[in-house]
């Protein structure tokens, strides 16, 4: 799927005959790697960057899924991240970046970043539109435009973020989203059978991937039954 692109083995994943490299995690998997500029990158499930430094500009493309930069400071030489139609540039900060079809969401822990829009112009010239300034504790979701604003304090961000630890945080949120989000960490298929559930808030944390303990706390906490279909299935019910 990369084409001629070279995928890295190495940590720094920098070879002298490639000046682009993609890194990739699998379903399940996040990776960690320090860039050779000093940036550091984690890698969430299912996700991949393709890395192209020139002396202008560190451009990291997100090809898919969702990654969290530490940006090594370097006024000269701006850091870069597209996805999709946006780009999300930064000096010396840290945000994570997750790509969802045409809508791009950006949280910034650190500094600040500006977003801009790849399709949009200004007088007609072909470099990023300028559509915001977003600042340390705040999330944006945007694509042409910018779609919200959320400030966040840090515990939220921490919730948020929870992936970079291995886990994820819920807190109220209803169990189709719940679903949604544990089933990027898994190639297991998780249906709602009852759509009374479908609204059901949970709460609490779930190690990414372990989806039996996740159907264990389903049914003790929650009520919410499971029953296996194959090895790749799980359907999920109301307790009678």
């Amino acid at each position: 799927m990369f084409g001629a692109f070279v995928v890295a083995t190495d940590p720094f994943g920098f070879s002298a005959s490639s000046q682009k490299v993609v890194y990739a995690a699998a379903i399940g998997e996040q990776k960690e790697m320090r860039l050779e500029d000093g940036s550091n990158v984690r890698l969430n499930t299912d996700s991949s960057i393709e890395v192209d430094y020139s002396d202008e500009e560190r451009s990291v493309r997100l090809l898919e899924g969702e990654a969290w930069f530490d940006v090594a400071h370097n006024a000269k030489r701006p850091f870069v991240v597209y996805a999709g139609d946006g780009a999300v540039r930064a000096v010396g900060t840290s945000f994570a970046v997750r790509k969802r079809e045409n809508i791009v969401d950006v949280t910034v822990t650190s500094g600040r970043v500006v977003l801009s829009n790849l399709k949009r112009s200004v007088d007609d010239e072909p470099s990023p539109y300028p559509l915001a300034t977003l600042e340390a504790g705040h999330q944006a979701s945007f694509d042409e435009r910018v779609e919200s604003v959320e400030s966040l304090d840090s515990e939220e961000i921490d919730r948020k973020l929870s992936w970079r630890d291995g886990y994820l945080r819920f807190d109220g949120e209803p169990l189709s989203e719940v679903v949604n989000e544990i089933s990027r960490y898994t190639r297991v298929s998780i249906i709602i059978d009852d759509p009374a559930l479908q609204d059901l808030r949970i709460g609490g944390y779930f190690q990414t991937g372990d989806v039996n303990t996740m159907l264990d706390i389903l049914r003790q906490s929650f009520g919410v039954e499971h029953e296996w279909k194959g090895e790749e299935e799980v359907i999920l019910a109301a307790a009678e």
